[in-house]
């Protein structure tokens, strides 16, 4: 691959041309500016005024050259001790300040296309250790090709890597792929995605620094369940993914509300006390065992939709029926006692009116069953059944 810098070309001109002018390097005959080379051995010159100057340390390795370093380890190598060691100034309306590089495969005769992944152009951060530096760089910003190229394609993809602690191997980050998708953790997308973030499964925090509040991709109930963690300055924790009953909700610490709480309804389930468990769903609503179910022309209740404890309905005709959820099929209507007080009658009045009231007679007392009602001259009064 090569890659050309722009600026580092002007940069390379100007000192080549500077070189054409001076007497030479390392010492040798009086150049034609007049003067007298000087200086150490490999190190760059230039005659300015019939004197020779030169830059210390600075050096030609091979087809490295050195500028601060007598020894170069690139094409071009620029070092500083005092902070900023390379500038670009540019002028005048337009792009400007462009850092360009150029990268093919093959050779400077032979350029072949870049295939998909070739790095085009990168920022690579290397460190020094104990005693060298990284043989690869820790910190990595990059462009690569993400097709093989043409004349007319030219797909790219910017990724960022980082290095972990205690490690010297880095790994990618983010990456934004040639649909503008950008992933973190992940540089995978769904079939058709455009402009789309993702994040892969990370772990979540411990702690809650004041003032941040963290968001984490985590299995939410369980293996292959991502979705995302919320948690606040103060620690609390909501979740929005897959619900623990495979249903899609949101959760927090103690309540889930799920797309499928029991059987494909909508509700709410506690984390905590199953016995909280609120559902509604077709035909019925739960309350968690026991449900109120809703058919055609009948309210029963029981546990479950096809075989109710008792029903409420009515017949063909209107009638009002007590049945098992089928019209026909009736349930029984049983009291084993209704009493008030010490097994007596309240006062048969307007507000009574209409009572059937069984009562329990003590050992040697029969027991009554009566009926409290009005007469013709509007007097209430119990009308013994028993």
């Amino acid at each position: 691959m090569r890659r050309k810098l722009h600026n580092v070309t002007v940069c390379l001109v100007l000192l080549w041309t500077a070189l054409a002018h001076a007497s030479g390097f390392n010492g040798g005959g009086a150049g034609g500016g007049g003067g007298t080379p000087g200086g150490s051995a490999g190190q760059v010159q230039w005659n300015s005024a019939g004197a020779f100057a030169g830059i210390a340390p600075s050096g030609v390795n091979g087809s490295n050259v050195g500028l601060g370093t007598a020894n170069p380890l690139d094409a071009l190598d620029v070092a500083s001790a005092s902070g900023g060691g390379y500038s670009l100034h540019t002028y005048g309306a337009g792009n400007q300040g462009l850092y360009a590089t150029y990268g093919a495969r093959g050779t400077e005769a032979g350029r072949l296309p870049l295939q998909a992944n070739d790095r085009m152009a990168g920022l690579g951060a290397f460190g020094y250790g104990t005693s060298q530096y990284e043989t690869n760089a820790t910190g990595l910003a990059a462009f690569y090709s993400a097709e093989t190229r043409s004349n007319t394609a030219g797909g790219t993809y910017f990724a960022l890597a980082t290095t972990p602690l205690g490690s010297v191997t880095r790994a990618e980050r983010v990456r934004i792929d040639p649909a503008g998708n950008v992933g973190v953790g992940t540089s995978t997308f769904g079939t058709s995605a455009t402009t789309t973030f993702a994040m892969a499964v990370g772990t979540p925090p411990s702690t809650s620094p004041a003032g941040v509040a963290q968001l984490t991709v985590v299995n939410v109930s369980g293996a292959n369940t991502a979705g995302w963690q919320f948690r606040d300055e103060v620690g609390n924790v909501d979740k929005i993914g897959r619900a623990s009953t495979g249903g899609h909700g949101f959760i927090n610490s103690t309540i889930e509300l799920s797309s499928n709480t029991g059987a494909g309804g909508e509700g709410l389930k506690s984390l905590a006390n199953a016995s909280l468990d609120f559902e509604v769903g077709t035909n019925r609503i739960r309350f968690n065992a026991l449900g109120i179910y809703l058919n055609t022309g009948v309210i029963g209740w029981g546990t479950s939709l096809a075989s109710y404890d008792i029903g409420l309905g009515r017949t063909a005709a209107g009638v009002a029926e007590i049945n098992n959820g089928t019209a026909g099929q009736y349930r029984d209507m049983r009291f084993r006692k209704l009493q008030w007080g010490t097994d007596t009658q309240p006062t048969c009045d307007a507000t009574t009116r209409g009572l059937v009231i069984m009562v329990q007679g003590a050992a040697g007392v029969k027991d009554s069953f009566s009926l409290c009602a009005k007469d013709a001259s509007d007097a209430y009064a119990y009308r013994t059944i028993y």
